[in-house]
């Protein structure tokens, strides 16, 4: 097992601790969630609470002490020159924290997946965004050089929560180019940029929230080198997931009730269906493939009838085993005491 930092904080819910207290905590999802970017400035001094359980000199002394194949662990770039520069490291060798320090000082970010691995603080931190929410969390964490850059524009997925454990780093925001998309979407060129919404610096302590689909990029201060960590939820967790799987449900309902939906297809559909039609075909071809689909819409619009209760049951169902199935184990701090060695026990329990 590996060997973590003591828990920090001991604040009863970390999510408000995040933000800065319950109240306020309670107004962000009245007035910020999935609707525009909000800065938590938290204030807390340097060497308290959670601040600083992860940082550049935490990382190397991570990588010294355990076997980190960059390889789904870490990803080490810089964005110069609007273009996307990745470091050529071994994917399957242990990766060497003096030659990711040499990579630093050459410009380079690191960025290290589920550094809650390591830090029982930011484990306690992903744990209470995954009871907040129902929904996984995920977490990274990006080390970059003063004056430098990682990534280039882009927007994510996920709903984002930037926690500034180290140095200072600015953010630019514009508004999405699409509204809570459900894929993230690959570096954006300076030109296809929207109007800057705005800029933001963040200090150790300080919160930013980005809602899926917001444009960012962030550079760190010149003089001062930064580390932060981004705490994401609300991936593909949306009505789509839900319907997706209730209108299966309701398409297997309706076969089983409705005759129409068990008649085979016309003869020779291939024929009359497909992208292959060519635009001038015949008047009559026209006109059946226009009867079908009035014929196929009235059937699409009769399954509304065919979700049920019980079939948003069975769909919110499928998704909480899913969350409950790949949600991360509790931090070995708040694990109950190990079992008595079965010698020690009496033999009624010791078969």
């Amino acid at each position: 097992m590996h060997a973590r930092d003591a828990a920090a904080g001991g604040a009863a819910d970390p999510f408000e601790t995040l933000l800065g207290s319950a109240g306020i905590a309670n107004k962000f999802f009245e007035t910020c969630w999935e609707k525009r970017p909000c800065v938590f400035r938290r204030g807390c001094p340097s060497g308290t609470s959670l601040d600083t359980v992860w940082t550049k000199s935490r990382i190397l002394s991570v990588l010294k002490s355990h076997a980190v194949p960059p390889l789904h662990n870490a990803n080490i770039c810089k964005y110069v020159n609007q273009k996307r520069v990745a470091a050529d490291v071994n994917g399957d060798k242990p990766l060497d924290p003096g030659l990711v320090a040499a990579l630093f000082d050459t410009g380079y970010t690191l960025q290290f997946f589920q550094p809650q691995r390591f830090s029982d603080g930011l484990h306690q931190f992903t744990a209470a965004l995954e009871r907040r929410f129902g929904t996984l969390s995920g977490m990274s964490s990006y080390t970059t050089p003063a004056g430098a850059q990682g990534l280039a524009p882009h927007h994510d997925d996920v709903e984002v929560f930037v926690l500034q454990t180290e140095g200072r780093k600015t953010w630019k925001l514009w508004p999405g180019l699409q509204e809570l998309p459900e894929t993230a979407s690959p570096d954006i060129p300076r030109a296809a940029l929207p109007e800057l919404t705005a800029s933001v610096t963040l200090s150790p302590g300080d919160v930013l929230y980005i809602p899926r689909g917001g444009l960012h990029e962030a550079v760190a201060l010149q003089g001062c080198q930064s580390t932060h960590v981004t705490m994401s939820v609300y991936q593909k967790h949306n009505l789509k997931a839900l319907v997706t799987t209730a209108l299966s449900l309701a398409v297997d309902a309706a076969f089983a009730t409705n005759i129409e939906f068990r008649r085979g297809l016309p003869l020779t559909v291939h024929q009359k269906l497909g992208s292959f039609v060519p635009v001038g075909a015949s008047a009559d071809l026209v006109s059946w493939r226009a009867g079908y689909l009035q014929h196929v819409q009235t059937l699409v619009a009769s399954l509304g009838s065919y979700v049920t209760e019980a079939s948003l049951d069975q769909a919110a169902d499928g998704m909480a085993v899913d969350y409950c199935m790949h949600r991360i184990p509790p931090p070995e701090t708040q694990l109950p005491p190990a079992a008595p060695p079965a010698s020690s026990l009496s033999p009624m329990y010791s078969a």
